[in-house]
């Protein structure tokens, strides 16, 4: 939660720098900070927080049942099951990512679609989109998750087995 308190506004500015073309909002990150009002700079964090902890939950618990129906194979089971805890986590939470986009680029300019808040946004998105709209985006965030979370899994079991085993060396 704190860690999220802290970076979300870098995050909302962040998308605002990358969807403006040539400066013609804000010439930089601070200046962006700056200009942008405090609500602005956390629309969507809720959700955020909320889809994170779910995030984080099912890729942890997934890693562990998967690397425990994997781990006699010929593979690196940690970056197979970190690969397919994230595909798997993410296919489960993607939707609260999507709403908070949505939510974050309120205010942006007139072409962004108004919400009023979280529920509001999940009932638009239903009634334009249906229900595959909240997953617009997935195959892009596979791409970018599998490899991120493998290596993630992968660096975590070998830096627990490189400090334990230097705690027997001491």
């Amino acid at each position: 939660i704190i860690s999220i308190f802290l970076t979300y506004p870098l995050e909302t500015t962040r998308t605002y720098l990358s969807l403006q073309t040539n400066k013609n909002k804000y010439t930089g990150i601070m200046d962006a900070l700056k200009r942008l009002p405090i609500k602005q700079l956390y629309q969507g964090s809720k959700m955020s927080l909320f889809g994170f902890g779910g995030y984080s939950g099912i890729q942890y618990t997934s890693y562990y049942y998967i690397n425990t129906l994997i781990k006699d194979t010929n593979f690196d089971s940690k970056l197979i099951g970190g690969g397919l805890a994230g595909l798997f986590s993410v296919s489960i939470t993607y939707p609260t990512d999507l709403v908070r986009r949505r939510l974050q680029l309120q205010g942006f300019d007139s072409t962004v679609p108004k919400y009023n808040g979280i529920c509001d946004t999940i009932r638009k998105v239903y009634k334009y989109e249906g229900f595959f709209g909240f997953y617009r985006g997935l195959s892009m965030t596979y791409l970018k998750t599998a490899p991120a979370v493998a290596i993630q899994f992968w660096t975590i079991e070998h830096l627990n087995t490189l400090f334990k085993n230097e705690d027997k060396i001491l």
